[in-house]
């Protein structure tokens, strides 16, 4: 063999194998991405069922749950996550659950959007509309609200009169020591509240701002059930809440 040909050999080699790899990476990117959307598929079609076979309405676009007939439903779960909703986005939504006159269970899933402000008044005089509601989650993780933009929303909290089961998911925000001491005064005030999810990981609250909550929340006599997610490991915490004669459970990171 030749100089030039095994240098031609070893040049086809070099190519095989540096088309070869980036191949092997496609195929598995492939696979991987049929796999991941599969699933999700799959997720959603047993969501689906389970919807179904529990009589839930289910909505995840926003136009389906204005153009749905509400007025009959008692129990909905809307999953607008990831959607970039913003503050006239909430307004519709808000306007369409105005005309849920019978729903007792609400679920609603706004996790990483822009709704302001505006868009959270718009969701507290809602639900505020909402007589026969018991049971309420709403997930409002990563849309950067402020504690003056949860203050109208705390305040309406306690004009929820049925309700008793409470589910907020507030992770990810800039919500301060004022503002998760009024949201949970407010929680306080649910007179017929049995038991709630308070979810403030990864906001701007400190261990004063934590211990101002976890005194109010302690008051809360009629409460049988608390789950807290906070951000802060301290004993004095654990202690606080700890003395409450009630089931409770704190989780913290």
């Amino acid at each position: 063999m030749t100089g030039n040909s095994v240098f031609d050999c070893k040049q086809n080699n070099f190519i095989q194998c540096f088309v070869f790899i980036p191949i092997n990476i496609f195929i598995c990117l492939l696979l991987y991405s049929i796999i991941f959307f599969s699933i999700q598929k799959q997720i959603k079609f047993t969501k689906q069922i389970i919807c179904l076979l529990q009589k839930i309405m289910f909505f995840e676009n926003l136009q389906q749950f204005i153009e749905s007939e509400v007025s009959n439903i008692k129990n909905i779960q809307i999953d607008l996550q990831y959607k970039w909703i913003q503050s006239q986005g909430v307004l519709q939504l808000s306007q369409k659950l105005h005309q849920c006159l019978q729903i007792i269970q609400l679920q609603i899933n706004l996790q990483f959007n822009q709704i302001g402000k505006e868009g959270l008044d718009e969701i507290a005089k809602a639900i505020v509309g909402c007589k026969l509601l018991n049971q309420f989650s709403i997930n409002l993780e990563s849309n950067q609200i402020k504690s003056e933009d949860i203050q109208n929303f705390s305040q309406c909290l306690p004009l929820c009169y049925n309700l008793k089961n409470l589910c907020l998911d507030l992770i990810c925000n800039e919500i301060n020591n004022e503002g998760a001491l009024e949201l949970s005064t407010s929680i306080s005030q649910c007179k017929n509240l049995k038991s709630y999810t308070l979810e403030l990981f990864c906001n701007k609250i400190d261990f004063e701002g934590y211990f101002s909550m976890c005194k109010v929340l302690q008051s809360c006599n009629q409460i049988y059930s608390i789950r807290l997610l906070l951000n802060q490991k301290d004993k004095k915490l654990t202690q606080i809440v700890k003395k409450s004669k009630r089931l409770v459970k704190q989780i913290q990171n």
